[in-house]
């Protein structure tokens, strides 16, 4: 089973934990994002300032667009909840596309993980007596909740400034066919040690992941021979 197969489950586990005892519908807004999962929201937002800087490079145009000042109005409220529920849509596109492109890279065509993979991370060979703890223990599953969001950010990040790279790249010596040379280098050199560093962090979070499971079933199992 991967590793992140029951993410979604923890994560709803970990809110419910994390609810007080009253049971109305403010416990679960109290929660963070409610039933609502951060890291969805993280990628949206970043998909949003990737548009802004690339347009912003290829374009020469500000990178947050400055509107004049407005009277209120009470329709801003209803643009900005069409806001909040497009950044979550546009956070599961980058989900789905970032997900996609994490099988290309860590598993060959007959689905096996890569052997550079399997070296960085360490998968445990068993699964299930890690994850029976996880569920068991509320400081665990809140543990690996934590470990599960830093893993789909990192992931996220790199996929979104690779894809953003790559945009420029091909873009610069059309756009700006005048200087593309220099913007062209500049934004090779940045873009790969970003693409770089925020690898490193998802690899690193992933064999924190494995080793973590394996710490969890072992702790599970200790447990389980007390109360025999």
């Amino acid at each position: 089973m991967r590793p992140l197969d029951v993410g979604t489950r923890m994560c709803s586990f970990v809110n419910q934990m994390s609810q007080s005892s009253t049971g109305g519908p403010l416990d679960t807004l109290g929660s963070p994002l409610g039933p609502l999962e951060s890291n969805v929201l993280i990628a949206g937002l970043e998909a949003v300032v990737a548009v802004l800087v690339s347009r912003a490079v290829l374009f020469g145009t500000a990178v947050v667009p400055i509107q004049p000042a407005k009277d209120w109005q009470w329709s801003y409220a209803l643009v900005g909840l069409l806001a909040i529920v497009g950044l979550f849509l546009l956070g599961l596109m980058v989900e789905g596309i970032a997900g996609l492109t994490e099988r290309w890279v860590i598993r060959d065509r007959h689905g096996n993980l890569r052997k550079w993979y399997d070296d960085a991370t360490h998968p445990p060979s068993n699964w299930g007596p890690g994850q029976r703890w996880m569920w068991k223990s509320p400081e665990a599953a809140a543990e690996f909740a934590r470990r599960r969001v830093r893993i789909l950010v990192a992931r996220n990040s790199a996929v979104l400034v690779l894809y953003l790279t790559l945009s420029l790249l091909v873009g610069l010596p059309f756009t700006r066919p005048s200087m593309w040379g220099a913007w062209w280098v500049g934004s090779l050199l940045v873009g790969a040690a970003l693409v770089g560093l925020l690898g490193y962090v998802w690899v690193s979070a992933n064999e924190g992941w494995n080793r973590a499971v394996r710490d969890a079933g072992e702790i599970g199992d200790v447990n389980s021979g007390r109360r025999q």
